[in-house]
């Protein structure tokens, strides 16, 4: 390893039980009939890391998540348990007075990882020795997110809002003192298939991709998006119409993606309406 050797990087996967629209999620099985869980199988790609991070699963103190923590304990994964709502805390908790240089960002409801494109992200975060980086042009659920720490706690200093505290990084985004860098992956595969799962919808389809890569001997990530695209086109479209929640730092970009998806669902009048309103 020629970037990175002397990094100590820690991959930190938040996860709950809590779910509205499908609870327990991280913990159901994936695929439908395995006996790994969702979180099991995230756990499982990241240790195919070449950097070899030291992975935690960050969870609340709620009783509902201590399944969570007897996951972490059989599988000797270390826990950390905080404020539900308050992410944020739960990652400062983790990497303050730590000996962490840099942290990958998971989150518990995205199983496919494509650990070659991480390490292509970790490699060039850490040659450019940006604040943060992350990719956009990955199918939903496969974009990756990795910081330099010192800049996290540096940012932690700052005065954050009810958002900047579920969502973690949106400040690197908004706040111009930080630097960030996109880095693209250029894997051929449009970036509105989505392979997370929030709906029952996405854990049908992802728990089927699954079975196709256990077929067929391919790993979790872009190559088996790939061969799913050339062999079983139909099986990407089974959740194309489920809504992904987005953050946005800028108000007009919100309002030009509430227009899109209004479009999307023929609702013209209410998309020109709001268009018109807007001055976009």
């Amino acid at each position: 390893m020629e970037v990175g050797q002397s990094n100590n990087i820690v991959a930190i996967i938040q996860a709950r039980m809590q779910s509205t629209r499908l609870p327990g999620k991280v913990l159901m099985p994936m695929p439908f009939t395995s006996d790994i869980s969702i979180l099991g199988q995230i756990v499982n790609q990241l240790k195919k890391s070449k950097f070899n991070p030291i992975i935690i699963v960050a969870t609340s103190v709620n009783n509902a998540d201590d399944d969570i923590a007897n996951f972490c304990k059989a599988n000797q994964i270390i826990a950390h348990r905080g404020d539900e709502n308050d992410v944020h805390s739960r990652f400062f908790e983790i990497l303050k007075n730590s000996e962490y240089n840099t942290a990958i960002r998971i989150t518990g409801d995205n199983p496919i990882i494509d650990f070659e494109s991480l390490d292509f992200v970790l490699h060039n975060h850490i040659e450019s020795k940006s604040d943060y980086s992350y990719t956009s042009d990955l199918p939903v659920g496969m974009n990756f997110e990795v910081f330099d720490v010192d800049a996290f706690i540096r940012m932690s200093a700052l005065d954050l809002s009810s958002d900047d505290k579920e969502h973690v990084t949106l400040k690197f985004k908004s706040d111009n003192s930080f630097s960030n860098k996109i880095i693209f992956i250029n894997s051929g595969i449009q970036d509105n298939i989505r392979v997370t799962i929030d709906y029952p919808s996405d854990y049908l389809m992802v728990s089927l991709l699954y079975d196709i890569a256990n077929q067929n001997k391919i790993e979790p990530g872009i190559k088996l998006i790939q061969f799913v695209l050339k062999k079983y086109p139909w099986v990407l479209k089974a959740n194309e119409s489920n809504f992904q929640k987005k953050q946005f730092t800028k108000e007009n970009d919100e309002v030009l993606y509430a227009v899109n998806l209004l479009d999307s669902l023929d609702l013209k009048k209410s998309a020109q309406y709001l268009s018109n309103y807007a001055g976009l």
